[in-house]
């Protein structure tokens, strides 16, 4: 990936500020603004006093969680995580990492991105069409495609909505066994996969497999990955699972043999990767502007840092996009900067760092993990670390 080389000029943010004193009444509308946005959100009512997570144990970002009565952490409700997510992704806009290269003096400006930006889907979906290109040179005309998908009840025995994360994990309790399963189905081909964790409708999670293999495949290859999702996450039903149905829309796999000629194929199957890309979601738009639901499957991601996307390591091999030529310079990283009105000011703490509490801990054990050093500013949520 490259980037357009201009010249950067650092200044500490106090000094600007006094600089430009007339300037702040603009420059706080501009905050208000954005405070604004974050605000300008509002969940299903049945979904607004359900919590982020009730399950003691759990993980998630001190954003949303607080201190109980008990003086345990517990989650915030819902709505106000996305509302939490909603901000944090706010504060990356007009962000920019700034990489200078010490032979020449020459700066670079990069756009500080995360793995909810548009240009991060973007490039998602550039690996997917290079995952599906390059297998299918590898496989030629034996290459068959499937599509698996997995999911669990969003309801308790009672019928009362799971808090989502909670949900989630339940749904990945078959994750490990449903990869066994998928190795055991397809012993003596060569085949490569991606899993993607989608939002439903109602923005509880479902897990889908994109699987690539060299040689023919159908349906009934694939029963068994499903069998052992049923026996290995206890809130999957068989009739969400039914891979008998007469509709076949209504069956949890799908298998295209990808590899045959155009003129063979259906044009609306023709490529997995098309497919894959879609369940994405916000392909070219800001994640602030996708349904409320997306949004909270989103935070539900976001408060768990968790990865969406599970590629093998055969099919994380073909999905490596070209390096930079620059990239072998010695560029090093000199700060995280945002800009006002073409201004660049110095950001004197890195937005990509995270701080985490976990579920039923004392809020006063020191269970907040401490702010990350300066220099990690690129190692948490897709922060680019190359200019």
């Amino acid at each position: 990936m490259s980037y357009e080389s201009e010249s950067v000029q650092l200044r500490n943010l106090r000094d600007e500020l006094a600089e430009t004193a007339t300037a702040d009444s603009s420059d706080t509308s501009k905050v208000l603004e954005k405070t604004e946005r974050a605000k300008d959100f509002e969940l299903p009512d049945e979904l607004k006093d359900v919590r982020l997570t009730a399950r003691k144990g759990t993980e998630i970002r001190e954003e949303c969680a607080t201190e109980g009565y008990s003086g345990d952490y517990v989650s915030k409700k819902l709505e106000d995580c996305v509302e939490e997510f909603r901000r944090w992704f706010i504060g990356y806009e007009d962000r920019y990492a700034v990489f200078g290269e010490e032979e020449t003096g020459n700066k670079k400006k990069v756009p500080l991105n995360n793995s909810y930006s548009p240009e991060y889907t973007e490039f998602r979906y550039a690996q997917f069409s290079d995952l599906e290109r390059g297998l299918k040179e590898e496989y030629g005309a034996r290459l068959h495609t499937a599509l698996l998908s997995l999911t669990c009840s969003n309801t308790d025995e009672h019928g009362n909505l799971l808090p989502p994360v909670d949900h989630m994990l339940d749904l990945e309790e078959s994750y490990d066994a449903v990869r066994r399963a998928l190795h055991r189905a397809l012993d003596g081909y060569d085949w490569e996969a991606v899993a993607i964790l989608e939002p439903h409708k109602s923005g509880y999670t479902h897990i889908h497999f994109g699987v690539f293999v060299d040689g023919e495949v159908n349906e009934e290859t694939f029963h068994p990955v499903i069998d052992s999702h049923l026996r290995n996450c206890p809130r999957a039903e068989r009739a969400a699972h039914d891979y008998n149905s007469f509709d076949k829309s209504e069956r949890p796999i799908s298998v295209f043999h990808s590899g045959r000629t155009t003129s063979d194929r259906t044009p609306e199957l023709e490529n997995l990767s098309a497919y894959l890309s879609e369940y994405l979601g916000n392909y070219g738009d800001s994640p602030l502007e996708a349904d409320a639901t997306t949004q909270m499957f989103y935070t539900v991601m976001w408060a768990l840092n968790k990865q969406r996307i599970r590629p093998t390591q055969g099919a994380q091999k073909h999905m490596m996009l070209e390096e930079d030529e620059s990239s072998d310079s010695e560029w090093d990283i000199l700060g995280i900067m945002f800009e006002v009105d073409g201004a660049i000011f110095e950001l004197n703490e890195d937005p990509g760092g995270i701080s985490t509490v976990v579920i039923g801990a004392p809020s006063s054990s020191g269970g907040v993990d401490p702010p990350p050093d300066d220099a990690d500013v690129a190692s948490a949520e897709g922060l680019n670390t190359k200019p």
